[in-house]
């Protein structure tokens, strides 16, 4: 009974938030960069994607190395299993394990880290966001993006 009160929760509270934000006429980047996203760019290059996650309030970080767990709001494991956020990069899901988002970008690479973790800013990635979402932004994507804008105004 528990479980069913809180997925009916999470369902009405992604279908308002999904709701309000087309008729406004947002985009959904822009919709999911509310009130409960933390963002920071990354300045220091030598460090490890685990230890900027650890400057976010409300994320716990443990272990080092390949041997990291990360879990947003204090953690617990989630009701549709699994206890680990999802892993953003450049738009790409890339799924709940750090292990594998770490494999997938450079950390020399990283532009910006956004962690969201709130129900309505999670709600546009479904179930795979209930335990919170990190977006990883690189420098490669952000140069691309430049040049393909460039090209499409000349």
């Amino acid at each position: 009974m528990k479980n069913a009160l809180i997925f009916g929760f999470l369902l009405l509270t992604a279908c308002h938030a999904s709701r309000s934000s087309t008729e406004a006429g947002v985009e959904p980047e822009e919709a999911r960069a509310g009130v409960a996203a933390n963002e920071l760019e990354v300045t220091n290059e030598s460090l490890p994607l685990y230890q900027y996650l650890r400057r976010f309030p409300g994320i716990q970080v443990t272990g080092s190395g390949d041997n990291v767990l990360v879990m947003v709001r204090g953690g617990g494991m989630s009701d549709f299993g699994g206890n680990e956020p999802l892993y953003v990069i450049d738009g790409a899901r890339i799924g709940n394990s750090y292990a594998q988002a770490a494999a997938a970008v450079s950390v020399n690479d990283i532009k910006s880290v956004t962690v969201l973790k709130d129900a309505a800013s999670t709600s546009a990635y479904g179930l795979a966001g209930a335990n919170g979402v990190i977006i990883i932004k690189t420098r490669s994507a952000e140069a691309l993006r430049k040049q393909r804008k460039k090209k499409n105004q000349s």
